[in-house]
This record gives C-alpha cells, sequence and structure tokens, in this order.
C-alpha cells in the first residue's frame, strides 16, 4: 500500500519506507522520491536480519532449517523476509510451512509460544558493559577451558577489545558480552551486556519471562546483512520548502527528551538520532537485490 501511495502521489506524500520499500519506491517514481532523513539507532546507519532458535533445538546451522515452520512478519519486511529469503533460496531450503505473525514482536511471541521452529527479524548490535575488557577477558578464559585453540581464543580476544575500544561491527558475535558460547550460558550479572534486539521487544510485553529469562531460551543462530536503515521519504513533486521545515522539525524533536521518549520507542520506531541522506544511501542495496540503479551510483 505504501509503494503504491508514492507512486499515485501528487506531490503530497511523505512516509517511512522500511530500506526494501524505499528501494522498490526508488524503482517505480523513476528515482524522484528524495529520502533525506535515515534512522540512526544506537549510533549505526545500518541494521541486519536475524534467524532465532530456541537454544534447546538442536539447530545449529542455516541447513538445519530445511523442512521446518519459519515464523516471519510479512513479505514488505526487509529483516522478517526479504533478506532471510534470499539465503534461504541461494541454499536451496525450503520449509515444512510458514506463519506469518503480522509484526516483528509478534513472531518472537509466537516462536516462544512454539508456533513454529524459528523466527527472522531484525537484529541489533549488543551494548557492551561497563566493564567490557573484563567481559573480554572472562570470555578468553572460557574459551581456553573450553579447550579451543589457543590462537582462536587470542583472535576472539582480540576482536572484542577492539569493539570496546570502539564499537561493535558487523560480523562480530551477534551476543558479544551477552552470551558465553563456550560455556552455553548467559554472562555474568556484572559482565553482560545489554541485548536490544527483538527478545527484548517481547520481553516489554511481560507474557513470556524478563529479557535474560527469554535470552536464555532463545539465541542467534546467524544474521543477514547488513543494510541501510529505514527514512522519511517524500514523494516526487512534494514543495522543497516544506520538505526542509519538516525535516528540520523532526531533527530538532528527536533531539528533545519528549522526542526520544518517543522516536526511541521500540514500539514506534527505537530511532535514537537521524542523519541526512540521499538517494544514494541505497545504491548498494538495490545492487544486493538485483533491482535496477540511477546513473549517480555509477559515480559511488
Amino acid at each position: 500500500a505504501l509503494i503504491e501511495a508514492f507512486k499515485a502521489a501528487e506531490g503530497n506524500v511523505m512516509g517511512v519506507p522500511t530500506t526494501d520499500q524505499y528501494a522498490r519506491i526508488s524503482v517505480e517514481t523513476n528515482f524522484e522520491t528524495r529520502p533525506r532523513l535515515a534512522a540512526v539507532r544506537y549510533g549505526y546507519p545500518y541494521y541486519f536480519s536475524s534467524i532465532y532458535v530456541p537454544r534447546d533445538s538442536g539447530i545449529e546451522s542455516v541447513e538445519d532449517l530445511n523442512g521446518k515452520v519459519w515464523i516471519y512478519n510479512d513479505e514488505g519486511s526487509t529483516s522478517g523476509y526479504v533478506l532471510p529469503k534470499m539465503l534461504f533460496d541461494q541454499l536451496g531450503i525450503t520449509f515444512a510451512g510458514v506463519v506469518k505473525s503480522g509484526g516483528h514482536t509478534n513472531s518472537m511471541l509466537a516462536l516462544l509460544e512454539g508456533q513454529g521452529d524459528f523466527c527472522t527479524g531484525y537484529g541489533s548490535p549488543p551494548v557492551p558493559p561497563d566493564d567490557c575488557c573484563g567481559s573480554c577477558i572472562y570470555l578468553y578464559q572460557s574459551c581456553l577451558e573450553a579447550g579451543v585453540d589457543g590462537d582462536t581464543c587470542l583472535d576472539y580476544l582480540y576482536e572484542c577489545c577492539q569493539a570496546c575500544s570502539n564499537r561493535w561491527e558487523y560480523g562480530l558475535d551477534p551476543e558479544l558480552w551477552i552470551w558465553d558460547p563456550w560455556a552455553d550460558e548467559l554472562m555474568p550479572e556484572n559482565l553482560r551486556g545489554l541485548c536490544v534486539d527483538l527478545r527484548r521487544a517481547a520481553a516489554k510485553q511481560g507474557t513470556h519471562g524478563t529479557l535474560w529469562e527469554i535470552v536464555e531460551r532463545i539465541g542467534v543462530l546467524t544474521t543477514v546483512g547488513p543494510v541501510p536503515n529505514d527514512c522519511i521519504a517524500f514523494s516526487p513533486g512534494f514543495p522543497q520548502d516544506i520538505q526542509d521545515m519538516i525535516v528540520e522539525a523532526i531533527k530538532a524533536h528527536i533531539a528533545t527528551e519528549e522526542g526520544q521518549a518517543l522516536w526511541g520507542d521500540p514500539e514506534f520506531y527505537e530511532w535514537d538520532e537521524v542523519a541526512e541522506i540521499d538517494d544514494s544511501y541505497y545504491c548498494n542495496y538495490r545492487s544486493l537485490i538485483g533491482l535496477p540503479n540511477p546513473p549517480w551510483c555509477e559515480e559511488e
């Protein structure tokens, strides 16, 4: 419906399309739709899809999902459907059935209720604990105690400490500082980071236990991505002066305490801030999913 609204617009539509929706809107409107602001969540201008599985399911690889029941929100969701579907198609994975939940949080709740074998939805980088280096050393010792090769453990320690000094980057353990993969248990509370992914959204519903009880039950099998965040976009012909007024108003509002409470709500958009962008922000994503790009993408 959102894509159709942008196509039919007469200079009077603005919206907040998902990454995949914007990519398709841009093509359908001959690249005349203008994205002006991108979401920034926890300091990251990108996000990714996570595949969530019960820790006691015996599922240890993406290939193990073959023949299972997949829970996702809807086909228009970049992280819930588009990205994982690309991965599954590449690997020739098929399913015994699907459950369409209608929403990201609903997907996790359905998984907790046993309606399917796994679910897909948005992933979020883990937030480091106050004693980040202490957490890394703990994980290093756990790695050694598990009998893992010393060089492998040292590499893990180095990457972990680098993430403390800089920040977590895509490709690192999606449960870094949260879950000890060698002891297969939660990190000690004083060394544990913060989990802000789909499991936190489910915990806020208060129906399936605390966040940490849910994390003990549900793990991240793997991630797919990364891709640029969703955006605020204006249809072709939308008056420039009004665009500018709206953009400045949103930037000012999200910087206030009231704005943080609204935009940062996990049940709303969970945006911490916004970044000014143009269409080139989505060039790589369109290439990834096989959509055509405008000439300016060739200059990137």
